[in-house]
């Protein structure tokens, strides 16, 4: 077993692997640049897995997976995120993934390098993020929803005081003057969780210049509707969606779910008010994260909100290693509403950004 927690601890210091799960004794997976490649490390048996995972969550200050918990979860020191899931539950024997954290060294050059977005893109976020827009950030599965969140705030204005609301703390924001509030912190000493909306509540008393929500999954999106539409402008969040329309149609769901008794036009009109931007990244089929639209929220249309495509990023074809794709990001001739209101403030766009 020594020999497989070496080598597992040596694979979670690499600082390209961006995931790491074990499904078994002998199958141990890492993702390397956007693919799962299979590794040659092996535990002794079934036992061994869930003694080094166990034994990963407790040097950490997290409750162990065992009898009568047949899952456990927790982040590591540097802000991996890790599961366990046994049997009965893993039908098939004991699972472990983790989620690493990426490097808070990334810089918005890496991101042009690797074509995650474009130059034109990053002067029309420095713009928004100066601008205290409320943002959302949509993306899948380690889409890059987090990283992209916490490179954003590396724009906004100097000496901002911020406060950072999640569920599971995953954001580490490049300012100065940050709170964080993490709704499971008590689990780690047998507690119960803290609602979401109760911490945005709480946030919002404590003299925040801007909140940053982590990922919508409940009622709390309520609450910080409610707080955009008074007066708590520049709130950034992220939110599970293939694109912007299913973002915002997760976003009535839950607010459904979370009070019945709200009619559908007004949640729509609570939205449409509330956000001005969704930002959508998607991880395409050659790997690579990229911002693949931004869309302006404009507001109602009868029933429905409207929306307009500002930004989006259009395939031309495949490389000819047939693993990496060829694009570019293109404007929709189609410049923002909000764009004079911005300038007589002070804050333009580039000249000839939106053509």
């Amino acid at each position: 077993m020594g020999t497989a927690v070496e080598a597992m601890s040596k694979l979670l210091e690499d600082e390209h692997a961006t995931e790491v799960m074990v499904d078994g004794p002998e199958r141990v997976y890492i993702e390397m640049w956007g693919k799962l490649e299979e590794t040659d490390i092996c535990f002794a048996d079934e036992q061994a897995v869930v003694d080094w995972a166990n034994g990963l969550l407790t040097r950490h200050g997290w409750p162990p997976a065992g009898e009568g918990r047949p899952w456990a979860e927790g982040r590591l020191e540097d802000g991996s995120r890790m599961l366990v899931v046994l049997p009965p539950v893993a039908v098939q024997g004991p699972s472990v993934i983790i989620r690493k954290f990426l490097s808070p060294e990334m810089t918005f050059d890496q991101l042009l390098k690797y074509g995650s977005i474009d130059q034109t893109m990053l002067d029309f976020f420095r713009v928004v993020m100066q601008a205290r827009l409320n943002v959302v950030v949509a993306g899948g599965t380690a889409s890059g929803k987090t990283t992209l969140t916490n490179m954003l705030t590396e724009l906004m204005p100097d000496g901002e005081r911020l406060i950072a609301v999640e569920r599971t703390n995953e954001l580490h924001l490049r300012q100065e003057r940050v709170v964080y509030l993490e709704a499971e912190a008590a689990r780690a000493i047998g507690g119960d969780d803290v609602e979401m909306s109760t911490l945005l509540q709480i946030a919002s008393r404590m003299r925040p210049d801007r909140i940053v929500v982590g990922e919508l999954v409940g009622g709390e999106v309520l609450e910080m509707l409610r707080l955009m539409n008074t007066g708590h402008e520049g709130i950034l969040t992220t939110i599970h969606a293939k694109s912007p329309r299913d973002a915002l149609a997760r976003i009535e769901k839950m607010a459904t779910m979370a009070e019945p008794s709200l009619t559908l036009p007004a949640i729509r009109a609570e939205i449409a008010e509330a956000l001005d931007l969704i930002v959508q990244v998607n991880r395409l089929e050659d790997g690579v994260r990229r911002v693949v639209s931004i869309v302006e929220v404009q507001g109602l249309r009868g029933d429905h909100i409207q929306l307009q495509d500002l930004f989006t990023w259009e395939k031309m074809k495949v490389m000819d290693d047939g693993h990496r794709f060829i694009g570019h990001f293109r404007p929709t001739h189609v410049p923002p509403s909000f764009a004079p209101t911005l300038a007589a403030a002070g804050l333009v766009f580039p000249e000839g950004m939106f053509f």
